[in-house]
Parts: C-alpha cells; sequence; structure tokens
C-alpha cells in the first residue's frame, strides 16, 4: 500500500479504509492482547480502535505516512477502558449469589482461562511499570514502532521515549529478578467468532521482545521470551 492510499481513507474512502484495516489490524491485534492477556477482549479493543479511526479518520495523526503508531496508542487506550469495565463486571460477579452463576458448558473454556492466566502472570511485571513507561514497552519494544514514531504520536521528545524504554528495563530487571521462577511457557490463545477477521497463525512483529530482554538478566529473558510471536 502507498502512502497516498493510505491517506486517502481520511476523507471518506470505505475501500481504502479496508486496505488500512487489512494492513494494520493484525498488529493492533497482537498490541491489544499483550495488554489485556484476553483474546476476547483484544477482539473488542481492536474492534473499537477502527470504529474511532472511522469516526475520526480527519484527527488521526500519520507518521511518515502511515497511521499505525496512531492506532496502536489508541489502542491502549481502549484496552485500559476494557480492563476497568472488566473489574467493574468482576466485582458484582463475586457479589452474586453462587446460584445464580452458570457454568460455561464449552469444552475448552478451561484451556483458554489457563492460556489467559499464564499470560496474565508474564503482564503482571510489566503493568507495575508506570503508565508513560509501560506505554514505551509496548509501542517500541512489543509492537516494533521507531522511537522517533511514538514520541511523534505520544507528543513527546525521543530522548523522552527513549528514557522511558531504558527505565522500564530497568524497573522489569529488578521486579523480575525477586521471582523465583519465572512463568511457564504460554500457547499464545488464537481468538474465535466473527468479531474482528484477524488470521491467529499470521506471523506479528517479531524481535520485540527480544530487544527489551537484551541486557537484563535471565530471569527478564525467561519471562518475556513468552511473549515472542512466531516468525
Amino acid at each position: 500500500m502507498t502512502i497516498q492510499r493510505e491517506t486517502l481513507w481520511q476523507s471518506g474512502d470505505s475501500d481504502d479504509f479496508e486496505a488500512v484495516f487489512d494492513r494494520c489490524s493484525r498488529a493492533v491485534y497482537n498490541h491489544a492482547f499483550r495488554l489485556t492477556g484476553s483474546w476476547s477482549v483484544a477482539e473488542d479493543v481492536t474492534q473499537a480502535v477502527f470504529l474511532t479511526a472511522w469516526r475520526r479518520r480527519a484527527e488521526v495523526r500519520l507518521v511518515d505516512g502511515s497511521p499505525l503508531p496512531w492506532l496502536l496508542v489508541t489502542a491502549s487506550h481502549h484496552a485500559r477502558s476494557e480492563q476497568r469495565a472488566l473489574t467493574r463486571w468482576r466485582n458484582r460477579l463475586f457479589r452474586a449469589p453462587a446460584d445464580e452463576i452458570l457454568a460455561d458448558p464449552a469444552d475448552d473454556v478451561a484451556g483458554r482461562l489457563d492460556d489467559e492466566r499464564r499470560m496474565r502472570e508474564v503482564l503482571t511485571a510489566v503493568r507495575r511499570l508506570p503508565r508513560a513507561e509501560r506505554e514505551a514497552v509496548a509501542l517500541c519494544l512489543w509492537s516494533g514502532v521507531s522511537y522517533s514514531e511514538a514520541a511523534a504520536v505520544l507528543g513527546v521528545t525521543e530522548s523522552t521515549v527513549r528514557s522511558r524504554v531504558s527505565r522500564a528495563r530497568a524497573r522489569l530487571s529488578r521486579q523480575l529478578a525477586t521471582d523465583p521462577d519465572p512463568p511457564p511457557a504460554i500457547v499464545r490463545p488464537q481468538p474465535v467468532g466473527a468479531a474482528v477477521p484477524v488470521r491467529p497463525n499470521d506471523p506479528g512483529p517479531s524481535g520485540a521482545t527480544a530487544s527489551l530482554a537484551a541486557g537484563i538478566s535471565p530471569k527478564v529473558t525467561a519471562a518475556t521470551a513468552h511473549l515472542q510471536e512466531e516468525s
């Protein structure tokens, strides 16, 4: 897709917007999944991101002709909103009488929940980071956005982004070094349903978590390696 084609959709060309979706939805979904640890929430976030992009297409900030950095930051905002809503729902659920809670009959629910639980174990250390550092890690190290692109879409200088990533690495090193055992290997859950037409077996951005682990303790390497996409 050319830069010109990526910018045409801002004027309301639905075909060109669909082309942008086809190109960017995989990266947005991966980003949302890493932030939430849930395939279903990641689908909802991805759908919300592109709905927002269409409604606010005249406001989308392009970086080097690409909307992807803006889409990833928007995904971060929607992921936080989804997590807050999920927390409220869980609080209401735990207050409900036990006989009102119905079991899910699907055979594979337990396996999927276990996958998500283990994914959340990996994310725990990252979620302890300050918000600014967490966003820098998610954009630059997980989703492969360059420091300059992240700086442009976050509205800060490139040196600020680099500093946030550096501080995040140091914090993760300390946090994960105190964990006696790294979390078990994760089988990446594959989304189901037609909410977002993503292809779980397609390769996502590679090398992102390897860069996060570079120069840090072996435990950081072991933990973040579970987030590495298949190349």
